[in-house]
């Protein structure tokens, strides 16, 4: 290798010497560049390798923005896959519960009818922020599209009750300001709240999530309902 080439390497390394389009493109070109590393003097190489530790930081953030909804900041289905399949396997090999709630914006529609698509999106967010601060670090929610979002509460179906339930009351007295008219416009959501057995997949939990979401839509709104009992011959975890 030249020290034309050397340098060349060397500059390929730095990731601001050529627009980054997304995950796979990194992982292109941290690829090429761990190999050509291997032929780099000691010296160059030191150098190199601060540059590829950059390119992984790089690849981490690009594949965390690949699971994540970018109106909201919540999971997206594809972040939710991987943190259902992570805390599903948690909940399996500690033997301790998970139940995830559906929730559904209550007349969303007319929201934004009324409002307009930016005030229905500031909803949207607000919802996402105040889960955050109500709920736990390893609480997850993701947005599972539209107005529907899913909660995976680490906890058995009546403790994860609660904390939706406190959820439904401060997002209830949260007040979104419309910046026409200036009125601070409120919503409410329902949801279903389901506890995983062992054995069962997600889109079996999901169902059974749905149905209960659904009931609490018809009984008036505004309200949660506890899912069926799983149909397993497994039991949910205590």
């Amino acid at each position: 290798m030249t020290q034309l080439q050397k340098r060349q390497a060397i500059d390929a390394l730095d990731p601001a010497s050529a627009p980054l389009q997304d995950a796979a493109t990194l992982q292109q070109r941290l690829t090429q560049l761990l190999k050509q590393w291997a032929a780099l003097p000691n010296r160059q190489a030191a150098e190199a390798h601060e540059r590829i530790q950059s390119l992984e930081d790089e690849l981490e953030q690009a594949s965390q923005k690949l699971q994540e909804d970018p109106l909201t900041g919540a999971l997206n289905r594809r972040g939710l896959d991987v943190a259902f399949a992570r805390d599903m396997s948690r909940a399996e090999r500690q033997h301790q519960p998970l139940s995830v709630a559906l929730l559904d914006l209550d007349h969303f529609k007319r929201i934004n009818d009324a409002y307009g698509h930016d005030l229905g999106d500031e909803v949207l967010r607000s919802l996402v922020q105040l889960t955050r601060r109500l709920m736990r670090p390893t609480d997850g929610i993701a947005r599972m599209g539209g107005e529907e979002f899913m909660l995976l509460p680490d906890a058995d179906a009546n403790r994860a009750w609660g904390v939706i339930d406190r959820l439904l009351e401060a997002f209830c007295h949260q007040r979104v300001m419309h910046q026409g008219s200036g009125q601070r416009v409120a919503a409410t959501f329902s949801a279903g709240i389901a506890q995983w057995c062992v054995g069962e997949d997600f889109a079996g939990l999901y169902q059974r999530a749905d149905t209960a979401l659904l009931a609490a839509k018809q009984a008036g709104r505004q309200r949660l309902m506890h899912a069926a009992p799983c149909t397993k011959s497994d039991k949910p975890h205590a």
